[in-house]
């Protein structure tokens, strides 16, 4: 027969076995319970775990309208004129991938500076565009054949359509000799490379970009809507390189790190992830421009 006893030590009943006058404690049958409680608590909450991180990435996907208008938008770029098209995008979660009160409506232009056409396919030699230093003029040095000069700008205007190399990157990263963090602040910047009213994008509002993808990715990034595609970079000697790989596009925002005043912040996309990260100002990247 069985006999029900309160256990102080785990604070519950457990059950005793009665055998020929003996009370004898089933301790195999217990170990073997409490082995298969803690086998099933792991279970549930990995299940636990599993779902929530499942729900909660589904919830930072925004599904954006994009609406790619017939407005043209002409300008005059490397002393010839251009016409681009817009693209209005709304955007329902924040910099956070949280969803905010009221949208936000952007409006993109369709390609990067320089670029010949809006992309086709995600590494689209047409559509990369020009790649500027952070912070400069169109000035001529943003052309990925551009020639280099070894020498760091005492000016924010350097005076010529030279890349500028730094290869040991000797007293930092940026091609002035004085870091400037307000050169593409805005529209009305002084060294803003895009048409009269446009202006680079912020750091957070390519977060927000991100967050409107299906999933972090190239393949993402080129469906979006705005048809993001691989653009490659030139490194501090003025190497041109990963064009095939990877998408390099400058936000106007500096490093918020205070020891970073030689770096500024860019939307990163290779094949299989995409983040906002700092690089330095002298490595040359894309721009799109927003307003």
């Amino acid at each position: 027969m069985y006999i029900k006893t309160y256990d102080k030590r785990c604070c519950c009943f457990q059950y005793f076995y009665y055998l020929e006058g003996k009370i004898e404690l089933k301790e195999k049958f217990w170990k073997k319970m409490k082995k298969m409680n803690y086998y099933r608590f792991l279970l549930l909450f990995s299940l636990v775990t599993f779902f929530y991180s499942c729900k909660k990435e589904s919830a930072n996907i925004s599904s954006s309208p994009v609406t790619e208008t017939s407005t043209d938008v002409i300008f005059i770029y490397n002393e010839k004129e251009v016409t681009y098209k817009k693209i209005t995008k709304t955007y329902s979660l924040d910099h956070n991938g949280e969803e905010m009160d009221r949208p936000i409506t952007l409006t993109w232009l369709d390609r990067n500076l320089g670029a010949e056409r809006k992309a086709i396919v995600k590494n689209d030699s047409l559509a990369r565009g020009d790649l500027f230093q952070w912070g400069r003029l169109a000035d001529g040095h943003q052309s990925v054949t551009s020639d280099t000069i070894g020498q760091i700008s005492t000016k924010t205007e350097p005076g010529h359509n030279k890349f500028i190399s730094n290869q040991l990157l000797t007293g930092g990263g940026d091609w002035l000799v004085s870091g400037v963090d307000d050169l593409w602040k805005n529209s009305t910047s002084p060294n803003c490379p895009c048409p009269q009213g446009w202006r680079l994008p912020t750091s957070k509002e390519f977060l927000m970009e991100l967050y409107s993808w299906s999933s972090v990715d190239m393949d993402s990034a080129f469906d979006s809507g705005l048809k993001w595609c691989t653009t490659g970079n030139r490194d501090n000697s003025g190497t041109y390189r990963y064009y095939n790989d990877w998408a390099f596009v400058w936000s106007s925002t500096p490093s918020p790190k205070e020891w970073e005043d030689d770096k500024s912040e860019k939307l990163w996309i290779v094949h299989d992830t995409a983040k906002v990260i700092s690089s330095y100002r002298i490595y040359a990247g894309s721009v799109r421009c927003v307003k």
